[in-house]
């Protein structure tokens, strides 16, 4: 596959305009009624949703507003939605009410930067669809007819172009790399540094926040403050950083305190996972022989579920064996010590001494072994 060159487009500054934005539409088609425009899609706390609505007359309409946070909107008409990026500025949508995808938006520089970014990454991606026919493949394994032996030949040929598929996703994502480095302070870098955040070492991403806090024109901007209190939160769970102690209770509705576990064990484990995560449950047996292999060395591990049920919870530790301490709110996502960790996938570890000092994040079977034995050797030589 050729490489198709991505040339940045760099945006010295990107100053709000202060007499906000003025959307002018036209959507052929469209009976005279309501047209709404909406942040929602962006998963927005209620506190922060944004939408307004607006007549169509003759398939014409016009917004007008100000927006704090640019970022992309949707645009309903008849059921039918248009996805768009809105900042301060003068835009003219036009597109037609059966084909509202394939509306056409001008007005913006940054939008028009935003969209030769997303070009070249499409052009990149179809390039090697068209190229190892990946898509296809993806739909034959989806078809009840395609028998499980076909699928297996499939699961072989995805583990066979896995360097290639890196590779890609590296060239993808170097281009929000290079245009969060180069342009700091444009409203859309805070968007793509929070959808890449686990992409980043800690330190790395407070750098890139603490630019965005001091630039004038994001004061206000809501994905700022967030990024801002995220990083604050990671520098609090990094290695070398006391643990954050918690209580939570066990499925027999008892209380477990996490400092009461570790101060007993030269090594405790944290283990963020759930019942309905497939890759959590897969790696479970290893972790049950791991437990064994180590307990009596010292090492535990505290569970914490993200499960929806309490039923779902404890049938998976029932099924899997798992003997050690478990604990959750059953509240899913919004688990208080996954958020504690700001744990955003599973499964997702912590290491801690004794002492409850991170010594260890994120780690696989391989180094899992090589920490306890590198830390029970230790303990041994003294």
């Amino acid at each position: 596959m050729k490489k198709i060159l991505y040339v940045a487009i760099v945006i010295a500054t990107f100053a709000s305009c202060t007499n906000g934005y003025t959307i002018q539409g036209l959507i052929e088609g469209a009976a005279d009624g309501k047209a709404i425009i909406s942040n929602s899609a962006n998963r927005v706390a209620a506190a922060d949703l944004v939408a307004d609505t607006t007549d169509i007359i003759g398939g014409k309409f016009t917004f007008k507003g100000k927006v704090t946070t640019p970022e992309f909107y949707t645009l309903t008409v008849e059921e039918k939605t248009f996805r768009f990026f809105l900042d301060n500025s003068n835009i003219t949508i036009v597109g037609q009410l059966d084909s509202i995808k394939n509306a056409t938006v001008s007005g913006s520089a940054l939008a028009d930067e935003i969209k030769v970014m997303n070009d070249t990454k499409k052009a990149l991606r179809d390039a090697f669809d068209a190229e190892y026919h990946l898509n296809d493949l993806l739909k034959e394994y989806q078809q009840p007819e395609t028998t499980e032996e076909r699928r297996e030949e499939i699961r072989q040929r995805y583990e066979e172009l896995m360097p290639e598929i890196e590779a890609l996703e590296k060239e993808v994502s170097d281009i929000d790399n290079e245009y969060i480095t180069k342009n700091p302070t444009s409203p859309y870098t805070p968007i793509l540094a929070q959808s890449k955040i686990n992409d980043y070492k800690t330190e790395e991403l407070v750098a890139i926040v603490n630019k965005m806090t001091e630039a004038a024109n994001l004061k206000n901007n809501r994905i700022v403050k967030q990024l801002k209190e995220t990083t604050d939160l990671l520098v609090t769970i990094e290695i070398g950083q006391q643990a954050p102690d918690f209580t939570q209770n066990d499925p027999d509705d008892n209380p477990i305190t996490f400092s009461d576990i570790y101060k007993n064990n030269k090594v405790t484990m944290l283990d963020f996972w759930a019942g309905w995560c497939g890759p959590c449950r897969q790696f479970n047996p290893t972790l049950v022989k791991i437990y064994e292999k180590y307990h009596d060395k010292g090492f535990e591990i505290l569970g914490v579920s993200m499960d929806r049920t309490k039923e779902q919870w404890t049938k998976a530790i029932d099924d899997d064996n798992l003997t050690w301490p478990q604990v959750s709110s059953i509240e899913y996502w919004d688990n208080p010590v996954g958020k504690l960790y700001y744990i955003r996938y599973i499964p997702q570890n912590v290491f801690v001494d004794q002492n409850g000092i991170i010594i260890a994040k994120k780690i696989g079977e391989e180094e899992i072994e090589k920490l306890l034995e590198e830390r029970f050797s230790m303990t041994f030589i003294k």
